[in-house]
């Protein structure tokens, strides 16, 4: 990983990095954008789910998957992780 591996951000206790593959870190950016968006707006889970799964499934060149099962009304919504380092 040391090629990869940029400087050190003490204030955050981690390393800057890069992938090989200049691709990865643009959908990585759009997942993040997608996944803080949708957390914003109080979007289910498993919608954002399959937004992030249609962007990979761009990235990689697969034709789209068909949308999952939309959740069931009478379910309650599971608790939530909300640190925002999380995603």
């Amino acid at each position: 990983m040391a090629p990869y591996r940029g400087p050190l951000r003490e204030a955050d206790f981690c390393y800057d990095w890069t992938h090989p593959d200049p691709r990865m870190d643009a959908l990585q950016a759009a997942v993040a954008g997608l996944v803080a968006a949708d957390a914003e707006r109080g979007e289910d889970a498993a919608s954002t789910l399959g937004r992030v799964r249609a962007l990979a499934g761009e990235a990689a060149g697969v034709a789209p998957r068909p949308p999952a099962a939309p959740a069931v009304p009478s379910r309650p919504r599971p608790p939530r992780l909300t640190e925002p380092w999380f995603c």
